[in-house]
């Protein structure tokens, strides 16, 4: 199988890098909010779902944090 078949993705590897450390710093950031810091940065403009893509392929997943009950005052003792 020869290289260069289909579509050239929209990514390149320096415009990967960041999205990467954006994750490191924050890992609370939103997709949407790492494609704002990217159209800022870069000037490209990149869809979510691309990013999120590119997210997937790296090994992150969408894991929310769990959830836990409030502390009553019985419950500290």
């Amino acid at each position: 199988h020869r290289g260069g078949n289909g579509r050239p993705r929209l990514l390149n590897e320096k415009e990967k890098r960041p999205i990467g450390q954006c994750i490191r710093r924050n890992n609370e950031i939103t997709v949407n909010e790492i494609k704002e810091k990217l159209s800022t940065t870069y000037h490209s403009l990149v869809s979510a779902t691309t990013i999120h893509r590119h997210l997937h392929e790296c090994g992150y997943r969408n894991i929310l944090p769990k959830s836990t009950h409030m502390l009553m005052s019985n419950d500290k003792n």
